[in-house]
């Protein structure tokens, strides 16, 4: 979910994620972590995430989220008006849920 709280999708960050990703990026400077290797999924938020981390990054499809099908681009809100079985649905077990046409 994005700052417009639609689901999926790849996004930028927003000015207080780029905030975060400097004091991320400082902490674990500080940290002095030895033979860190920073793993992000494809998409541009984790990759802008990192990119101020000094260390090699790797970035792995698997760490993607999930594709969310017909829902893709529309809120929760739409989703419970307009799909009440499906959210109740997804409600009850999140973990077991798969969107329709999508994961």
């Amino acid at each position: 979910m994005n700052v417009q709280q639609r689901i999926g999708g790849s996004s930028s960050l927003s000015p207080a994620g780029k905030a975060y990703t400097e004091a991320l990026a400082q902490y674990i400077t500080n940290e002095k972590i030895q033979d860190l290797i920073v793993w992000t999924s494809q998409m541009e938020q984790t990759i802008s995430t990192a990119a101020n981390i000094n260390a090699p990054k790797e970035q792995w499809k698997a760490l993607n989220g999930i594709h969310a099908g017909i829902f893709e681009g529309l809120t929760f809100r739409e989703v419970a008006e307009n799909y009440s079985e499906e959210f109740a649905a997804r409600g009850r077990s999140k973990y077991y849920y798969r969107y329709p046409g999508g994961e």
